[in-house]
């Protein structure tokens, strides 16, 4: 009995949890631009939450340049867009997670990551002088 009990709570929080996150969106798939290696990869999700009224952002890539600061964009069909900061450890890995108000990015992501080429990891402004390193789309 004290089993079923246990299988019928963790049945009811996954429900909850489906129902507080009502749409996902995900690109899981990068093409890398020189000079990073072909091995560079990464993905995002998105997932609204209806409850709180805003989406979650969450980012990883892997085979980057070692201990380098990116900008992440993560930017919604309906024109919305999340910039995330990483710096890369050692391996060539970094991850983020951000939120933005509201339900971003309809169908579709586009997820570009640049290289902070002016440093600091603020990417409060991504321009010419920060090229563009991979960028991936979840309608791909």
């Amino acid at each position: 009995m004290i089993r079923f009990n246990r299988v019928v709570c963790a049945a009811l929080v996954c429900g909850l949890a489906t129902f507080a996150y009502g749409k996902a969106v995900k690109v899981t798939y990068l093409v890398p631009a020189s000079p990073e290696s072909d091995n560079a990869d990464g993905m995002a999700i998105t997932n609204f939450n209806t409850g709180l009224t805003r989406t979650e952002v969450q980012v990883a890539i892997t085979g980057f340049t070692s201990d380098q600061p990116y900008c992440i964009s993560v930017r919604g069909s309906v024109g919305a867009e999340i910039i995330l900061p990483v710096w890369t450890n050692q391996s060539g890995n970094a991850a983020a997670h951000g939120h933005i108000l509201g339900e971003f990015h309809g169908d579709c992501i586009l997820l570009t990551v640049y290289v902070d080429d002016l440093g600091g990891g603020l990417c409060d402004f991504i321009g010419p002088e920060d090229s563009v390193r991979a960028e991936g789309n979840s309608c791909w």
